[in-house]
């Protein structure tokens, strides 16, 4: 998504190269896309708090691993993108 679809955003590129490392087995440095992350205006205008639509827990929650034991697939329904809840396992 970005920055207004305009710029990258570290979260989502970090995001993306997450997915990709555990997907074709490569490492990944957890700690550093953190630490990206946390000094980007997309995740201080959460932590400062500007605005009550952004809450300051959301970084800390969003930038956990392996928090909900939750996958969805998602598919082409006429012209909507509809997601499922993939059974466990």
């Amino acid at each position: 998504m970005g920055i207004l679809s305009q710029e990258n955003a570290p979260e989502d590129d970090h995001c993306g190269d997450y997915i990709e490392s555990l997907l074709n087995g490569r490492p990944y440095d957890h700690v550093r896309a953190i630490r990206e992350i946390l000094v980007h205006e997309t995740a201080q205008k959460f932590l400062r708090g500007d605005k009550f639509y952004l809450p300051k827990e959301d970084p800390a929650i969003c930038l956990q691993r392996d928090l909900i034991d939750v996958a969805l697939a998602a598919r082409k329904q006429g012209d909507l993108l509809v997601s499922t809840r993939l059974p466990p396992g």
